[in-house]
């Protein structure tokens, strides 16, 4: 049996979906059981998801939200000590410093996919080298799902 993909989702995914489901964020949620892809996030995605959601939702549901996620079957997390190594490598094709640990986990996972609703990450110099998908683009073309028409594909 050959592995599933490696794809980085990033917090955008995550915060789309936690807040419809009838979005193409739900969608990509619902497929990562490990089987038709292996979801990678970061430790700093891990961050992200649990401030926004505690914002948003309070801290029982970010509890909850971060239960799942953990939970999730080969669910890969990258450390910042495999992070480390790789930012300055990248760097210079970072214009949003924040942004940056999220595409050194990419690599140091050696993704096939980095899945965000982020437009303004996808359009940085970065984008020569990680292959950026849309959400929807995602749920059409790998999962083979019909996507929802959804503004921005989120």
């Amino acid at each position: 049996m050959t592995e599933p993909i490696r794809v980085f989702l990033d917090s955008t995914v995550h915060l789309f979906a936690y807040r419809s489901a009838k979005t193409n964020s739900s969608l990509v949620l619902a497929g990562m059981d490990g089987v038709l892809f292996q979801p990678v996030v970061s430790y700093k995605t891990l961050a992200e998801i649990q401030k926004r959601t505690r914002d948003l939702y309070g801290k029982d549901i970010a509890g909850l939200v971060r239960w799942n996620l953990l939970m999730l079957p080969k669910l890969i997390i990258v450390t910042t000590k495999e992070i480390a190594p790789l930012l300055s490598q990248y760097d210079e094709y970072v214009r949003d410093k924040a942004d940056l640990p999220h595409i050194c986990a990419y690599f140091a996972a050696n993704c096939r996919y980095f899945v965000t609703s982020n437009r303004r990450l996808t359009k940085m110099d970065i984008g020569q080298f990680v292959n950026f998908t849309s959400p929807r683009e995602f749920v059409e073309e790998t999962l083979r799902a019909r996507p929802y028409d959804t503004p921005g594909g989120i």
